[in-house]
């Protein structure tokens, strides 16, 4: 079972790495270290715990990057709301406690980056949390049962939107005059 988590944590490293630098857009690239972090540990814990506690001989668990999406456009977010807040540029600007702007304003951009760190891990932490107890729920009071006819209705749904804009766009692209 340990080799298992072993084997889970190497091929988890490269994709966790991927994982919290897709997290942290440029204006945040300094707090990439962290979103790394949070992954490996998530990648070692659930590794060891799904090999240990699985009746599988090779479990592999660990993050997924639909989660990583989602956080750096929460980060993005928080940081805009943050930097707002301390009267700091946007964080699409590139000047944001950067080169000058640093200079002048150190202290502002030192409780940016405090700000930003510290509302990044207990955000992260608190909605996987809120997401575990959720699945456990779900789960333990057999509820996903009833998920078994959403999936097919939802990519239906989905694939038709994509079709229509392909051939709508395919159409404007040639100038509703379709050749080879």
């Amino acid at each position: 079972a340990i080799a298992s988590g072993v084997v889970n944590y190497l091929l988890m490293f490269g994709m966790c790495c991927a994982y919290g630098m897709v997290m942290f857009d440029d204006a945040l690239a300094q707090h990439r270290a962290i979103g790394i972090k949070m992954h490996m540990a998530t990648a070692t814990l659930f590794g060891l715990l799904v090999s240990c506690c699985c009746g599988v001989k090779v479990g592999i668990g660990g993050p997924d990057l639909t989660p990583a999406v989602f956080y750096g456009r929460f980060i993005s977010v928080l940081a805009s709301d943050i930097a707002a807040q301390l009267d700091l540029p946007d964080t699409a600007s590139k000047e944001l406690c950067s080169g000058t702007h640093l200079q002048e304003h150190l202290l502002q951009c030192a409780q940016f980056h405090d700000e930003v760190r510290a509302t990044t891990i207990f955000a992260v932490t608190l909605s996987s949390a809120l997401l575990g107890v959720l699945y456990y729920v779900a789960g333990r009071f057999k509820l996903l049962r009833f998920a078994v006819y959403v999936p097919m209705c939802i990519m239906e749904a989905f694939l038709s939107c994509v079709g229509y804009k392909v051939f709508y766009y395919a159409l404007k692209f040639c100038h509703h005059e379709p050749a080879q």
